[in-house]
Formats: C-alpha cells, structure tokens, sequence
C-alpha cells in the first residue's frame, strides 16, 4: 500500500470466494477511489473455492487485498446438495477472522461492506460499533425476492416446490411461476439461508446493487418505495471490461480465438459461455454439440474454445447474440455492447433473472428458463435451433431493445448519470460517519 494519510478513511469489503463477486468488489473499490483518493480500502479474501486464484497484486495502492487464515471446509457432498449453502457456510466460519482483520486494519474503519454469502457475519460490525452496509452484485428484481422470503417463511415455513402457485413477488411485474424460482430455494438448506440472509438485509444502514435505473425500474421502484429497506443506491454497471482477463495464464487460447473472430464477418457469431461454474453434462453435449458442430467445424463456421476473455469476446464486431447461463456480470457484460441473450440458466439466481430478461424486460429469447440438474431432463436440439433463430432473426426486436440498453447502461455511470450520482451520495454519507 501506498502512504498513508492522517485524513484517510477506512472501508473493509468482505467478498464470498466467487471470483465474479471479488472482481465486482474491486473494481468498486476502484471507483470510490478514482471519486474519493481518501479512502482506505482493504478487501478480505478467502480461500477460494473453485477457479482462478485470487489476485496477489493490487490494482491500486490505496485497496489493500488480505488473505485471511484458512479453516476447514464444510463438508463437501453439501456442494452437490447447495452449492449456495456451501458458500455461506464455508464463508461464515471465517468469523473470527473477519472480526480481528477489521480491529487489526491499519486505518480505523469507518464502515464495513458485507455481501450475500457474508451477511451472516454482520453481527460482527455490530460487535464493533461500525456501520454495516451490503454489497450486492446482483439485480434489483432478485434482491427483493430475498427480501420477499422471511415474509414468505413465516406464511408458509417451507421451500418453494414446483406444486406451489405462483408467487407474487413485488419487484416483478407478473406473479411469478415456482417452476422458475431457483432451485436452491425448493431446497431445505438453501431455502433456510436465504430466508435469513433475506431478514439480515434489512439491518444494514444502506443496500448498494450492481444495477441502473434504467435496466430494471418496475424493481428498483418497488424496493425504494418499502419503507421496511434500508436506502437503495444503484451503481451499475459495475464490470471490469479490461482486467477480468488471465490472459497471461491463456495467452495462446486467447490469440487464436481473436485471430479466429476477426477473420469472421460483423454481427454473424453467436458466443456461447457458462460463466466461471457453468459447465455441460456429457449427455448433453452428445444431444446438441457434437451430432451438429462437427460439419460446422470443419468449415471453419464455429470454434470451441477453452478459457475466453468474455468481456473482450462480445466487445467484437462479429458477435451478434449470446448464449448464456445469465448470471448478473454476464448479463450486464452482453448489455454493455448491445448484445441479446438467449437465456440458458444453470445456477443459483440465474433462472430468476432469466425470467425476468425473457418474460419482463424483453432482452432476452428463452432457450430455457426452467432448470433442474438432477432431473436428467435434456435441452434438444430442436429448442436449441429454435432459440438461435430467434436471437438471429435481424427483425427480432431483441436487437434494438439491447443497443438501447447499452446506450442506457453507459449513460448511468457517466458524469451526471443516476449511478454516478448515488456513488457520490453513498461517499458524502460515508464520509459523514468519520
């Protein structure tokens, strides 16, 4: 870390160990800096659980990146069970440590910042007498189910099941199907933590979500206009569009898949990617990748690629759509550059928000919005095909709905845009605590 000043101000940020959370932490971090060279800023990593390591270098001398101690992991049948559950319990056995990371901080903290996975630990910013803010980095619309659920709980006290009807959840327009409700929530485990994460949301001083006014409104409104939420300040966009990249570690992959795009005619590539967990079953890819894309291959119309730079990839010319599992960054990465989705969900929030792409915004074509892993039940071929044509139809509104997004998207963090303007409310209040 750089020199310290009398002046400085400190902030702890205590991310899950999900890379997309700790790149959407740090590249926060980075912007209240570029506003406010003042602050202080150390983030708490965790031992990851899966992908890459964790950064070892900061991206900038004011954000201080330390590792705390390991502990034992929960049992692993559990990631197969609830991979969330999992998550918050290995991140919350990490307590004793969180707590003396912030009383040990070179700077006094002035507030700490907590995340999904972490909320369970806000007692520890109780403990301390500092104020506890959360993270959050996904959407508007699936932060009000979590804090639809402790009221759902004590109306129903079990998880959702596909017999249920439908829900009706205020930060979505329509009542909601419980066959689309992710599945970890029609799970005992998942279902019980999130109730309580949903309860534990409401103790903070202020909910700050890596969204924009503008991408989900009828959302945004409903939870600003509960007077039981704590102040919703919007921030999105929040992407690292230039440094999410290993490319040192991928730097073969990466220039062959380049060289491959930009031999490729504009707007007539459709990228597929599951994100950083996403993965296809084998029986899967037997039933669409390999009876198809052999032939293609061959004629150099398509390529599989390991490792990609995602962000880089739809930033090209060729890309026209994106097949994609929709978690949050992926989502607001496509949107950026005006890219439609075909929505594919695999995971955790992921079919909530393709739901609400499909169904409510109408930035999305539906290739799947209902997922169960351990059902076996297959995506053919032909709903496949149908999605494709649909996200490649020039005529397809899709298209113009998603340029405007990106239009709208870019606008909010610019100078005078909404987010802008609530990072600077969130640093005036910041800074009215020291």
């Amino acid at each position: 870390m750089g020199s310290i000043s009398t002046d400085s101000v400190g902030l702890v940020f205590i991310p899950p160990p999900l890379p997309g959370h700790l790149v959407s932490v740090i590249k926060f971090a980075t912007q209240l800096l570029e506003r406010h060279p003042a602050f202080s800023i150390t983030i708490l990593i965790i031992k990851p659980i899966f992908g890459p390591p964790p950064p070892t270098s900061s991206p900038h001398e004011s954000i201080h990146l330390a590792m705390l101690p390991e502990v034992e992991p929960p049992p692993h049948e559990l990631i197969k069970e609830c991979i969330e559950q999992y998550v918050t319990d290995y991140t919350t056995s990490h307590r004793s440590h969180i707590k003396d990371a912030v009383i040990n901080a070179v700077i006094p903290t002035a507030a700490i910042f907590f995340d999904l996975f972490s909320i369970q630990t806000v007692d520890v910013a109780k403990e301390l007498g500092l104020p506890a803010y959360l993270f959050y980095t996904s959407g508007a619309a699936f932060l009000g189910l979590t804090l639809h659920l402790p009221e759902r709980h004590d109306r129903v006290r079990a998880p959702f099941s596909g017999t249920d009807p439908d829900e009706i959840i205020p930060t979505f327009k329509s009542p909601f199907p419980p066959r689309f409700i992710p599945q970890f929530l029609h799970t005992k485990e998942g279902y019980a933590n999130a109730s309580s994460a949903g309860k534990k949301f409401r103790e903070v001083k202020a909910i700050i979500t890596n969204t924009f006014d503008d991408l989900e409104p009828y959302a945004v409104e409903s939870l600003r206009k509960d007077a039981r939420n704590p102040p919703i300040y919007t921030v999105g966009p929040i992407l690292d569009l230039v440094g999410q990249a290993h490319v040192k570690a991928h730097k073969d992959q990466h220039e062959k898949t380049m060289k491959w795009l930009n031999d490729q005619p504009d707007s007539s590539v459709v990228f597929l990617c599951f994100g950083t967990a996403g993965s296809m079953q084998e029986a899967q890819a037997r039933e669409e990748l390999l009876p198809e894309l052999g032939p293609v291959l061959e004629k150099g119309q398509g390529m599989i690629c390991g490792w990609v730079p995602q962000a880089e990839v739809l930033a090209h010319n060729a890309i026209l759509g994106f097949v994609s599992h929709c978690g949050w960054n992926s989502i607001l990465e496509s949107l950026w550059y005006g890219r439609p989705i075909a929505a594919w969900p695999m995971y955790a929030e992921q079919q909530s928000n393709s739901f609400q792409l499909v169904r409510e915004l109408g930035l999305a074509v539906e290739l799947r919005l209902q997922y169960d892993k351990e059902s076996g039940d297959l995506v053919v071929a032909d709903a496949v095909e149908k999605a494709i044509k649909s996200l490649t139809d020039p005529d397809n509104e899709v298209h113009a709905k998603a340029k405007d997004m990106a239009e709208k998207s870019k606008k909010a963090v610019a100078k005078g845009g909404s987010s802008y303007n609530f990072i600077g409310q969130l640093i005036d209040e910041i800074l009215s605590l020291k």
